[in-house]
């Protein structure tokens, strides 16, 4: 059981290691992560959850659709009240309150656990359908964060203190209003669709606002009902997430599904090879989509290869601990509780389904997302070695050197007792 639970570990380890390397040879700029990172989500992700999720539901089975979701918003909300608490009881920078937050609820809910069942799944108590079954769970999760943290304005928590130390720096600078005004900064949030990870391009924001250094002068546009309408969807007309939405229809409705795969209940006519019609499109999604979480964990690597601490505010290593022990000891066992509960008291989840409370347990497991990385960056483009980048690289590689030793004891936990 720790050989089958360590092993994915290091699989992802010298992925994510190349990937470090790659970007140290220059191979992997910023400018060549950007563009991978489009590609991952323009065409390898769509493929990949297009490949798992048709297959893998039916009317039947769609209950785990709603425990998924249910969990997801569990999972957020047990991370937004681990970042409050460090926020409020420990040490950390007076310009990092909002990022600390985002840090507790936002997780690595996409790279690491489709990487870890593409492994797990080849031994028991699994079979290698659990693969697809398990990486169609990893997407919806992986849309509900996206959702959250993009639709709903989860970015504004990192924002937001970007802003203050905006509005601070003026008040200092008070005496001097009557000098030229400097040019001002211009935001572009939709640039978060570039992020080189799998979280920061789910799900796009094409809202652009102008920050400029005075914040007290605002213009106010009146904006239609409609237009509020469109702008809170807009976000969702991304490729994962319109294909998730296109998985679930054809794979709960027949007479679609049977065009791309074999069901018992609907038939139609082979193509001359004795497979569906449009078997061709489901054999190139299968080929082309699992190179999607290699990908991903090649830029989590040249992400980390550019991390670099300058200064950290007195007493910071405490937060650090404290967080990584919430996340990374607290939220499992909450994890490993939750899934068990609702899997004895509920008809959410069938007590047979072992993929579905592997993955629900993995996905409570994984520490902070790297995504936030580029939120920083896109906020403060001007601060490359600011005392926020500076905290959260050390909060992330903390917790990312923990995870190599709790993550292996989850599973195995998980392996012996629960599953």
């Amino acid at each position: 059981v720790i050989f089958t639970s360590v092993k994915p570990i290091i699989k992802m380890a010298v992925i994510a290691l190349g990937g470090g390397l790659f970007a140290r040879m220059g191979v992997l700029s910023p400018e060549a992560c950007r563009a991978n990172a489009n590609l991952v989500i323009s065409m390898l992700l769509p493929l990949l959850i297009f490949s798992t999720v048709v297959p893998s539901f039916d009317p039947n089975n769609m209950m785990t659709v709603l425990a998924i979701v249910l969990s997801g918003m569990v999972y957020m909300v047990m991370g937004l009240s681990f970042g409050l608490i460090v926020r409020w009881f420990t040490p950390i920078p007076v310009t990092w309150k909002g990022g600390i937050v985002a840090a507790g609820f936002l997780g690595n809910w996409s790279d690491l656990v489709i990487g870890y069942i593409s492994t797990l799944t080849k031994s028991e108590p699994f079979s290698p359908q659990d693969t697809d079954l398990g990486t169609a769970y990893s997407s919806i999760f992986m849309t509900v964060q996206n959702i959250v943290l993009f639709n709903l304005g989860g970015f504004q928590l990192i924002k937001r203190d970007f802003d203050h130390r905006s509005r601070a720096d003026l008040e200092k600078s008070s005496s001097h209003k009557l000098k030229a005004a400097s040019n001002s900064d211009d935001i572009a949030i939709d640039e978060i669709d570039h992020a080189p990870t799998l979280f920061s391009k789910t799900s796009a924001v094409d809202v652009t606002q102008r920050c400029n250094n005075n914040p007290d002068l605002t213009v106010r546009e009146k904006v239609s009902l409609g237009r509020r309408v469109w702008l809170a969807f807009k976000p969702l007309l991304n490729p994962p997430s319109i294909t998730l939405i296109a998985s679930l229809i054809v794979a709960n409705v027949q007479p679609l599904k049977a065009l791309f795969i074999h069901t018992g209940s609907f038939s139609v006519k082979d193509a001359p090879d004795q497979r569906p019609p449009l078997d061709f499109i489901m054999e190139t999604a299968r080929f082309v989509g699992p190179s999607a979480p290699v990908m991903g964990l090649m830029l989590l690597g040249a992400a980390f290869s550019r991390m670099s601490i300058k200064s950290l505010p007195k007493g910071f290593w405490k937060s650090i601990i404290v967080m990584a022990i919430f996340k990374l000891v607290i939220s499992p066992i909450i994890g490993m509780v939750w899934t068990t509960q609702l899997a004895k008291h509920t008809s959410l989840i069938r007590t047979e389904n072992k993929i579905l409370q592997f993955v629900m347990i993995m996905t409570s497991s994984t520490p902070s997302a790297t995504s936030l990385i580029y939120l920083t960056t896109i906020f403060a483009p001007l601060d490359k070695h600011s005392v926020e980048m500076s905290a959260l690289s050390a909060l992330l590689l903390a917790q990312y050197a923990l995870m190599l030793v709790t993550l292996p004891v989850v599973v195995s936990y998980s392996l012996l007792y629960i599953l």
